[in-house]
């Protein structure tokens, strides 16, 4: 579907995934359905094979369309991982099968796919792998434009970590050189920490970085819940909620590179969200000028929180932002699951589901650089979706003129289907769209699990998995 806002001229190519992947245009002000000639009003396929295609992951391709990944077991009860494209016209260019290219030969369990743009027109695809061993262990791939493995990379796949124990919940943000920086929950010592792992380009692991991955914390106790960015420099920024003092905190740790912690960090990381009760759910976007934000679900008080921080390159909190988080939203009720976004004015837009209703709803928020409230926005966040039934799962992705567009999965009308929103810079929602959001594919069955990015042309992909053709245990990708 296909999504035109007013003022700059934007639009919403949707993609679904999941029971069924699609992608579709709407046409704005009034949702008038004016598709482009291969968008679908409810979406188009990028896989229908058999059995069930899930954990969809999306990228941009650099040319207006989008890349996808997700978990597929067309073979049988095990599964693989496989990727497709599609076009900003909504085709499927040269090089990629109807139903996605495979990555992986060996017919072994796979549960979960990252992918980032390699800044080069193809993609890096990480995933979790059991690789018929009693473990999960983490194997990467690079894509060209044509859906071919690049030069010089693994037909297999490149190990980012084979180490004993389990390696799950990857997450990967492309390094601004051609490859990728890799973190994710790790098991080999019996407890969860946080490792990570720098890629290149050119198939290999960069120099200075451990063959398995380094520990981003060796504290005791347990880490989890990992978020990652890059720095604006070669080097990234992980945050993850670490539970070294008995209850969840939020820590935040910088390594170059090369692998090396950079100066003025603390070692086992820095506290950014430390106040009393339990925080979790960390997020983060770089704030353009070589430091982060930071963004997490907070139960200091009665109920859980949205509380943020900006730290700076140095590893200092930023001038007007308070030690352990200044409040995004303490409304009553609970907010949790935070997404964050950059505004392209040095400062961040926070998304999250809120249940200061009778359901859960999609509010949103706009802090500057000083941590103050954007202009526009009120205290206590901006409805986006406060319909009937629960929204959630909410994303968010840029709109290139300081907004944003958001997707959800929602429940308005009993089955969940994806809506989306597009939130303006001043902070009412553009013009033509409902309050409560625009349908992006209300299809028979149901719809789930929905992924957002911007195009780079002031627009946004949405994929999802979708049943319509099938049913909840054997979904696809739109």
């Amino acid at each position: 579907m296909r999504i035109r806002a007013p003022q700059p001229r934007t639009f919403i190519r949707c993609a679904g995934f999941g029971l069924a992947l699609a992608l579709v245009p709407l046409a704005l002000p009034g949702l008038a359905g004016v598709c482009r000639a291969a968008w679908a009003p409810d979406g188009n396929h990028l896989s229908l094979a058999p059995f069930a295609q899930i954990s969809p992951a999306i990228a941009p391709d650099g040319a207006g369309g989008a890349f996808t990944a997700w978990v597929d077991s067309r073979a049988g009860y095990e599964s693989n991982i496989f990727a497709q494209r599609i076009s900003s016209a909504g085709t499927i260019p040269a090089g990629w099968q109807p139903d996605g290219n495979g990555l992986t030969g060996a017919t072994c369990y796979k549960y979960v796919v990252a992918i980032v743009p390699d800044g080069a027109g193809g993609a890096i695809l990480v995933w979790s792998d059991d690789r018929c061993l009693p473990q999960r262990d983490l194997l990467a791939q690079r894509l060209t434009a044509s859906g071919a493995v690049a030069p010089g990379w693994p037909t297999a796949g490149l190990s980012v970590c084979i180490a004993g124990g389990n390696q799950d919940s990857p997450l990967v943000t492309a390094d601004g050189a051609g490859g990728a920086f890799v973190a994710w929950e790790d098991w080999r010592t019996g407890s969860s920490m946080i490792y990570a792992q720098h890629i290149m380009g050119s198939g290999t692991i960069a120099p200075g970085w451990p063959a398995d991955g380094l520990a981003v914390c060796t504290a005791s106790d347990g880490q989890l819940l990992p978020a990652i960015a890059v720095d604006g420099g070669d080097g990234v920024f992980i945050a993850w909620q670490d539970r070294r003092s008995g209850t969840g905190d939020i820590y935040l740790g910088r390594y170059t590179g090369a692998g090396v912690l950079a100066p003025g960090w603390p070692a086992d990381g820095l506290l950014v969200g430390g106040a009393s009760g339990h925080q979790g759910s960390p997020a983060l976007v770089c704030d353009g000028t070589g430091g982060v934000y930071v963004s997490w679900l907070d139960h200091r008080g009665l109920g859980d929180d949205i509380y943020a921080a900006r730290v700076t390159g140095a590893g200092i909190l930023a001038p007007g932002w308070i030690t352990d988080g200044t409040p995004v939203c303490s409304a009553s009720g609970d907010q949790r699951k935070p997404v964050m976004c950059a505004d392209g004015a040095g400062g961040m837009i926070v998304a999250w589901q809120d249940h200061r209703g009778s359901s859960w709803d999609v509010y949103a928020q706009r802090l500057g650089g000083d941590g103050t409230l954007a202009g526009g926005w009120s205290a206590g966040g901006v409805a986006l979706c406060a319909a009937a039934g629960d929204q959630l799962g909410v994303q968010i992705a840029p709109d290139a003129a300081g907004g944003a567009y958001l997707t959800w999965q929602d429940a308005r009308s009993g089955s969940p289907h994806i809506y989306a929103q597009h939130v303006t810079a001043a902070g009412p929602t553009a013009a033509g769209w409902d309050p409560d959001g625009a349908p992006v594919c209300t299809a028979a069955g149901s719809q789930v699990n929905p992924r957002i990015v911007a195009d780079g042309a002031g627009s946004a992909i949405v994929a999802w998995v979708d049943s319509r053709a099938s049913n909840a245990t054997a979904p696809d990708v739109y």
